[in-house]
């Protein structure tokens, strides 16, 4: 999982990316300027909701409200950050312009420019996290966000619904909560564990018990 420090300089990266788009070089398809600007839009989303690879491929045009600043993820309604907010309603006019100079349709909200049937790869959709990170596991990013999601109140089940991410991630942002407020500790978990103990054995003991 990534830290803060790590969080911070791609948030820095992704945006520097996006705010610096030549327009006109991503829309004559120059090589690595659209996979760069889609990746740090999409490494924007794993990093302020969490979501799985397949969760933002899924993810359709229609599924964003530029007026509202929301979108619908696996059903879903949550707003977009503000920065987030206004660098969609320009990348929805930008998307307009490239599919329509190249006579092209898609329902996808982020498409393969070389082929907009076919599935963004995970090297198109992270290529940003390589220059940062040095790699492309975006599921270290996305337990990061998980963790926060977690740390604020947000029901194990509705991140999970969310996310698209199951029983092994989760389990691993929460131990990560866990061992960060000191359950990890054995004097804890002893502590934990007895007083559990002790207040189902006085209930048991209390009970009337008919025969």
């Amino acid at each position: 999982m990534i830290d803060y420090d790590e969080a911070k300089m791609i948030l820095e990266e992704c945006d520097k990316n996006i705010e610096n788009l030549d327009v006109e070089k991503m829309l004559n398809t120059q090589q690595g300027v659209y996979s760069n600007y889609i990746s740090s839009l999409i490494v924007k989303f794993v990093l302020a909701y969490g979501l799985k690879n397949d969760t933002i491929r899924k993810m359709k045009i229609t599924d964003y409200d530029e007026n509202l600043n929301c979108i619908i993820i696996n059903e879903y309604k949550v707003r977009l950050p503000d920065g987030l907010a206004m660098q969609m309603k320009k990348y929805k006019e930008i998307r307009k312009r490239f599919l329509e100079k190249y006579e092209i349709e898609s329902e996808r909200l982020f498409f393969d420019n070389n082929d907009v049937d076919k599935k963004l790869d995970n090297t198109k959709m992270f290529t940003v996290l390589k220059k940062v990170i040095g790699n492309v596991q975006a599921e270290e990013v996305a337990k990061y966000a998980i963790v926060q999601l977690l740390q604020n109140g947000v029901p194990y089940y509705i991140i999970s619904d969310f996310t698209g991410y199951k029983k092994d991630i989760m389990e691993y942002c929460q131990n990560i909560i866990d061992k960060n407020s000191g359950m990890n500790l054995l004097e804890n978990q002893c502590k934990i564990l007895d007083a559990a103990l002790i207040k189902i054995g006085n209930e048991y003991e209390n009970r009337s018990v008919i025969i």
